[in-house]
């Protein structure tokens, strides 16, 4: 049998380089499109990664906010309450301020012979009505009530009555606590004829 010489037959050369051509270039369009699947797989890996992070991060926010929106009101409901509870306190302050008074003037009236005939107060002032036969005395009488006082009981008025001796009326400022517009009811004073003392003017 007779070898076969490659060199006189050139087609067969041609033959083998295009089929390798053709391999070629079949592996490299799969490899291709293997990338093409792997890319367009990791970015859809990447797409659903991302909006789960944004999910978490929306997710978050929206609990911070809550969160703030609570910890705001609450800072509110307090200062309120502190307020509330402060505004009490100068309500009862004032409120026991008024009643150590009234009884210092009831022990004064008992102590110095004062005939007192009206105590009337409204959200602006007090003012003291009443009699007594200690002319000299009066001086004294109205500093000693005036210094539980904020501000000192001053003379509106003085006329002379020969059975009941030297009538005054006294007033002084009195500005109501906030929240309290009138003042509590006491007993009646001693020598009124008009009752219990109004807290209010009429």
């Amino acid at each position: 049998m007779r070898s076969l010489n490659l060199l006189q037959h050139p087609s067969l050369t041609r033959k083998q380089k295009t089929l390798h051509s053709v391999w070629t270039s079949l592996a490299g369009l799969a490899i291709g499109g293997v990338c093409v699947v792997a890319w367009l797989q990791w970015q859809d890996a990447e797409t659903a990664r991302l909006r789960h992070t944004q999910a978490d991060l929306q997710a978050r926010w929206l609990l911070r906010t809550q969160q703030n929106q609570a910890v705001a009101k609450s800072q509110i409901q307090w200062r309120e309450q502190v307020e509330h509870w402060q505004q009490w306190q100068r309500i009862e302050q004032h409120q026991q301020l008024w009643v150590r008074w009234h009884e210092d003037l009831l022990a004064e009236a008992r102590r110095s012979g004062l005939q007192l005939v009206r105590l009337q107060a409204d959200a602006m002032q007090i003012e003291l009505q009443g009699t007594t036969l200690r002319t000299d005395a009066m001086s004294s009488i109205r500093q000693r009530l005036s210094e539980p006082l904020e501000h000192p009981l001053q003379m509106v008025s003085m006329t002379a009555d020969p059975h009941a001796g030297m009538g005054f009326v006294w007033q002084a400022p009195w500005p109501a606590a906030p929240g309290l517009p009138v003042l509590p009811r006491l007993p009646a004073l001693p020598g009124s004829s008009l009752g219990p003392s109004p807290m209010g003017k009429p």
